[in-house]
């Protein structure tokens, strides 16, 4: 099957710096540290590593 672990959160980086581009009307890398994962996560955005689970 796969490590898809760190593919996810490479993934889950890459989906967080375009919505906040989005939400900024503007490519810059000042709003990545103007928009906290928080904000992302309680305006209901899902992340790829959140849907991981362990195996038993």
């Amino acid at each position: 099957m796969g490590n898809v672990k760190k593919k996810f959160q490479r993934l889950d980086e890459w989906t967080r710096v375009r919505v906040r581009a989005f939400m900024r009307k503007k490519k810059s890398t000042v709003s990545n540290s103007l928009i906290p994962n928080i904000v992302l996560e309680s305006s209901g955005t899902v992340f790829l590593t959140n849907l991981l689970t362990t195996r038993s």
